[in-house]
Order: C-alpha cells, then structure tokens, then sequence
C-alpha cells in the first residue's frame, strides 16, 4: 500500500474516532499526498470553512492564512502549537520535520473549544468579507466541541504516527505533553503544570483531577514550591514566553495564546508583574543578537 494511502487510513479512522476534523498540508510533495491522499484530507471542507471561501476574497484570506501565516509560525515554533486563523477559528497545528526541514502540516480542528467564546470576532469577520455576520454565527455553532486537551491528544497520536513514518530521532515533544510524571504528589502536580501549561488549567481544575481537597492543596503546594498554584502556573507560563520572546519573531498574540493566555492583554499584565517589564519592552532589550 503506498504511503499516502497509508496516511489516508489512519486520519479517516482517528477522526471517525475522535470527531475532530483533520487536515493535512504535504509541503514539497514529500509524501506526494497532493496527488495521491484523500481529497477532504488536504484541506478545510467543513460547512464553515466552504461557506468562508464563497465570499469575496474569502479563498485568498484561507490561503493566506493557512499556506502563508500557519507555515511561518510553524518554522519558528517547530512544535505542535495553537493557531487563530484569520476567521477567529482556534486550531492545533503540527509541524512535521526532516532533519529540521518543514515538509508538512497537520491542522487538528475545526471545531468550536470549550471557554472560548469566538462569536463577535467571528461575526465581525465576516462582515468584514461580505458576509451575513449571523449566518456565519450559525455556521460557527454547528461545528464540534471540544477543549484544547482533547485536540493534544489527537495531536499525540498523529505526531507518533508521523515520527515513525519519516523516522525522525530524539524526542517527541507532545509526547511529553500527554505523560504524567511520577512522584510525591506536589511534584506530580508541578510536572503536571509544566506540560499542561498551553492548557486551560486552574487550581480547581487540577484539585478535581486529582481527586484532592483544595485547601489541602494550597497548603502542601506552597510549602512543596514556595508558589501557590496560579502562581506557578504563572511562571511557567511567563518562564515559557520569554524563551520564545528572545529566540524568535512570533508575534506576541500567538505567543500568549501558545503559553495558555486567551487574552493577550491578561498576558501582559501577568508578564509584567513577574518579569517587571511588558512582553514588548523585554523581547527588545533581551533578544538574541545576531
């Protein structure tokens, strides 16, 4: 069986599984899935997206957004990352690499997430393009819900796949995401955080998932970091933004979204408060030269 019908079998059977929509950009014909692949597997045909590239324009913002925008990220992020496309739409993208060359893209999606409300960014875009704001509203409403773990574990599978099929050494990083660490039960807490950190997480949240009383937690949290639990969620947040502040050119925007933040504002606010200057002012003064 060749590969691109490989690759096929295995999106149709994880969304048929799963119900969150796939797409997959082969970049360079490396797998020649352009030719070969299933159609609806190489790009957004769901209701919303087809009714989006009706509009005036509508088919040259997707392709800006998706072949343009989505592949610069993914060459500076070079890992699975979270992404607005120019509807207002919330995906998770993974970068699939060969020997740290960009040959591919898998968009997991086209759905709804849970805690997002996207309805007037949504409404006002498609205005914008010439379309009924309340129609797309609908359109908008009529797809799939889901949270941001959910599309990370889909995503843990596909990179799995992907990583044995192109043969890619060393670690694969969303693994990381979906393995809990051992240990006494702050630490595995604090690991938690660590890889939950794109997340929607919250203290009560992590209580819940541990089956452990919230006052308790507080308690042994602190003595166990010297941080309550939103602080530290935090840090890791504001700890992971400053690494992409000063190594790449991602805008700020998409480094909040990928740190955690929904609001890029809040974000500022956090990163200030911790680092003592805002996103802007430290990615200009700590920045890698040369």
């Amino acid at each position: 069986m060749a590969t691109a019908e490989k690759i096929t079998q295995v999106i149709n059977a994880i969304r048929s599984l799963s119900g969150v929509g796939i797409c997959f950009y082969d970049l360079n014909t490396f797998f020649h899935y352009s030719k070969l692949g299933e159609q609806n597997n190489r790009g957004h045909y769901c209701e919303f997206c087809r009714h989006v590239r009706l509009l005036e324009g509508g088919r040259a913002a997707c392709d800006r957004s998706d072949r343009t925008e989505a592949i610069t990220l993914a060459k500076n992020y070079q890992k699975p990352f979270f992404f607005k496309c120019h509807m207002g739409t919330c995906e998770l993208i993974l970068p699939l690499l060969s020997e740290k060359e960009l040959i591919g893209l898998i968009f997991i999606g086209q759905c709804r997430i849970k805690g997002e409300d996207a309805d007037t960014e949504i409404a006002r875009r498609a205005e914008r393009l010439g379309g009924a704001p309340e129609r797309f509203v609908d359109l908008y409403h009529a797809l799939p819900l889901f949270d941001r773990d959910e599309l990370l574990d889909v995503g843990t599978i596909l990179m799995q796949y992907f990583a044995n099929l192109i043969e890619l050494e060393g670690k694969d990083w969303i693994r990381q995401i979906a393995t809990e660490a051992s240990g006494i039960p702050m630490e595995r807490i604090a690991e938690y955080i660590r890889t939950k950190y794109m997340s929607p997480i919250t203290p009560r949240g992590i209580c819940e998932k541990y089956h452990l009383n919230p006052s308790y937690v507080a308690r042994e949290f602190k003595k166990h970091t010297g941080f309550t639990l939103t602080a530290y969620i935090h840090q890791i947040r504001v700890q992971n933004a400053t690494r992409l502040l000063t190594s790449s050119k991602l805008p700020i925007e998409s480094i909040a979204l990928n740190v955690g933040f929904d609001d890029a504002n809040y974000f500022s606010r956090v990163f200030k408060k911790i680092v003592g200057a805002p996103p802007e002012i430290y990615r200009a003064t700590h920045s890698q030269k040369g």
